[in-house]
């Protein structure tokens, strides 16, 4: 199983690099404006239409070519998904002022045929109107442009005698020497390099290390909630406690940041919220490196839920108020946790089953022994009639997201 990792080192880049870093970034942005003027999407689709311009205005190696139209598709599909999003908004913009004018109209109306009671309820709809519309924005989107020259390929590059050998014309190479962590970290015999990226001050290679996938016969579940990871099956489990994310969350979420001066609002923002996340970051790294080191240990595979779709739990207006949106919006960081987690484990040839939203549903409220459904009872737990046993939510939640991730790994 390839596992795919990037190492970088610091790098100044020579004149040679310099200039076939600006021909790939004007490449790229050709190919950019190419692809959004004629409404298309595809890798085949862009390289039809610009590859032999490409060819006939920059004279690159064609090694760069390819990878330009690689890097352009990439960013136009994220430029088209941006702007399915704006037109949504926009349409959204669109019926508030229409409402707003229609207000308008009838407060002027008021003063002949209204009553003082109605038009101090058309005026706070109004307010109401136009605090929506300020949250919402503007509803526009800017074309993306590639402003950071860059140089990247996945082919026709190699590594000689610990350098990094850059293609800069037909049979010229520009030699770069590797630091001893990455030459140490490539000259592993499961090791290949794939593919290389040059700033204006950092050279990175992505390399793919070749894992052997354990064989597992069991599973272990995780069960992620606010203020706690329950992982575990029938055999074992074990509840992390990871309170501390909300409580830093809200920490720094009281902060006053505002200042007269937006310049030094925006950097107060950045320190803190870098502070933030670095304090998370260790509680989940800490958590997720548990939980991996004990499957490999137990040989068991990690099953995921699926809990797409959480977050329209809560939503304003609904008159839970923002503290509560709080905790399912911003608080746990549900989506970042399984991504590290995934990582770490096919790192250590740890096989990850993910379940469906379908087989997710009922984990906390099916019985582990009959199936029936629970019925919670205080002290977070839950109390099964039909065979008289109670359990914690967390460990019913586990063993249930353990059961279902095994029938998955068996069928497969």
């Amino acid at each position: 199983m390839p596992v795919y990792k990037a190492v970088t080192q610091n790098y100044t880049p020579s004149q040679t690099i310099i200039e076939l870093q600006d021909q790939f970034t004007a490449m790229t942005n050709l190919c950019i404006t190419r692809a959004i003027d004629n409404n298309i999407t595809s890798r085949n689709s862009i390289s039809e239409l610009v590859y032999w311009e490409l060819r006939e205005n920059f004279d690159t190696p064609s090694y760069y070519y390819v990878s330009a139209i690689n890097r352009a598709a990439g960013i136009v599909k994220n430029y088209h998904k941006a702007y399915r999003k704006a037109d949504k908004k926009r349409k959204y913009l669109l019926k508030i002022n229409n409402r707003v004018k229609k207000i308008r109209k009838a407060l002027r109306n008021t003063g002949r045929h209204g009553t003082k009671k109605h038009a101090r309820s058309l005026e706070k709809s109004l307010k109401t109107l136009l605090k929506k519309r300020n949250r919402t924005g503007s509803g526009k989107i800017r074309k993306p442009v590639v402003r950071k020259p860059f140089l990247t390929t996945y082919y026709g590059f190699k590594v000689e005698d610990n350098n990094l050998m850059v293609p800069a014309g037909r049979r010229k190479y520009e030699r770069i020497p590797l630091n001893p962590y990455i030459v140490s970290g490539i000259s592993k015999d499961n090791v290949t390099v794939r593919s290389f990226t040059i700033n204006s001050t950092t050279l990175s290679l992505t390399i793919g290390i070749d894992i052997e996938t354990i064989e597992c016969d069991a599973t272990v579940g995780i069960d992620r909630n606010i203020n706690n990871i329950a992982a575990g099956n029938e055999v074992h489990g074990k509840l992390y406690d990871i309170s501390d994310i909300l409580k830093i969350k809200k920490r720094y979420r009281k902060k006053k940041l505002k200042r007269k001066d937006n310049r030094i609002g925006r950097i107060m923002a950045n320190k803190y919220g870098r502070r933030s996340r670095n304090r998370v970051n260790q509680i989940l790294h800490s958590t997720a490196n548990n939980i991996v080191n004990e499957a490999v240990e137990n040989r068991e595979a990690i099953v995921l839920e699926n809990i797409k779709g959480l977050k329209d739990i809560t939503h304003r207006g609904d008159y839970k108020g923002p503290d509560y949106r709080f905790m399912f919006h911003n608080a746990f960081p549900y989506g970042k946790f399984q991504s590290i987690v995934t990582h770490r484990a096919e790192s250590k040839g740890v096989p990850v089953v993910e379940l469906s939203r379908e087989e997710t549903g009922g984990t906390s409220s099916s019985c582990t022994v009959c199936g029936s459904r629970t019925q919670a009872v205080p002290g977070r737990l839950v109390y099964c009639d039909s065979c008289d046993s109670s359990l914690d939510r967390d460990v019913n939640a586990y063993i249930n997201i353990a059961l279902r991730g095994r029938i998955r790994l068996k069928r497969s």
